[in-house]
């Protein structure tokens, strides 16, 4: 049988009865590396979700000890190996906030892909139009705080994560001649 690289993208088990689970396992990693100028970069996969109300959105307050530390910016978060977009987004907003979101008020808005100097994130976004307001139950261990912003309010920030300002461009919500 003649190697295959395509083969091991779509099955590694496979790969690993045929040559190897240490050869497997390096080619899987490889594969969810991007190298570029030389560098490796990793490639995340982050659902994230503009919750709406009146005119408002929520944002969140990382602690400084995580990640972006200290950072504000839309309920988020990894898309775990095997999960759906949607389903990763709803897991993360129940997760940070308390809140479970109606599949019914969730919406795809759309994709972006950043390339950060440290790793290469795919960014799915998603919008839930709240009828009610929504009582927030903050993860004592991600976030220290909360707070629903306009578009405006939350573009003049200066301790927003990375890309949130450019999310706001791509999305419509503002613009930078604000």
């Amino acid at each position: 049988m003649s190697l295959s690289w395509r083969m091991f993208y779509i099955n590694p088990t496979v790969a690993t009865r045929q040559w190897g689970f240490l050869f497997a396992l390096n080619l899987i990693l490889w594969y969810n590396k991007n190298i570029i100028n030389g560098e490796q970069k990793f490639k995340i996969r982050v659902a994230g979700c503009f919750l709406e109300h009146d005119g408002k959105f929520l944002i969140l307050h990382r602690f400084s000890h995580k990640s972006q530390g200290g950072k504000w910016g839309l309920p988020a978060g990894k898309v775990e190996k095997g999960e759906a977009d949607k389903d990763a987004v709803i897991r993360e907003v129940a997760e940070e906030t308390g809140f479970h979101i109606p599949l019914d008020q969730l919406e795809f808005l759309k994709e972006i892909t950043w390339d950060f100097p440290e790793k290469i994130v795919e960014f799915v976004v998603y919008r839930a139009d709240l009828k009610l307001p929504i009582q927030v139950k903050l993860n004592e261990n991600e976030h220290q705080d909360f707070a629903w912003v306009t578009a405006k309010e939350c573009y003049a920030r200066n301790d927003l994560m990375h890309g949130v300002h450019d999310l706001l461009e791509k999305m419509g919500y503002t613009s930078r001649e604000m």
